[in-house]
């Protein structure tokens, strides 16, 4: 208790998630992630949407006053397998592959540091 004590920055995150869709909360943005597929056995005309806000953005089924957000970056991700046989992402027409490590790691660091933005 002492170390958080002494701690300068503190940073308070709140996740939620429904059957499709996640989002994480902190400092005045969201980070949220909807899986879209269309065929229960199928990845044709599937993918991951991956999009920063500031401001509060509700999954589907949340009850809240609408208030002003705006959007800061958006991406989808389509899951496909590598040379060496395992699950990656690869954006639109990008050739380039990433893991599921990865793209998380990425997208918390932007949500990072867009909640340590000054005027954010």
């Amino acid at each position: 208790s002492d170390q958080l004590a002494q701690a300068e920055d503190v940073v308070k995150l709140t996740f939620k998630s429904n059957r499709r869709s996640c989002g994480v909360y902190g400092g005045g943005h969201s980070l949220c992630i909807h899986w879209e597929v269309f065929y229960s056995n199928s990845l044709d005309h599937s993918g991951l949407t991956i999009s920063l806000w500031k401001g509060y953005v509700p999954l589907d089924g949340d009850f809240v006053i609408p208030r002003e957000r705006t959007k800061l970056s958006d991406s989808t991700w389509h899951l496909t397998l590598s040379l060496a046989g395992n699950p990656e992402w690869k954006e639109g027409g990008s050739g380039q592959l990433h893991s599921t490590r990865d793209l998380a790691r990425t997208y918390i660091e932007m949500l990072f540091q867009k909640m340590g933005e000054k005027g954010n």
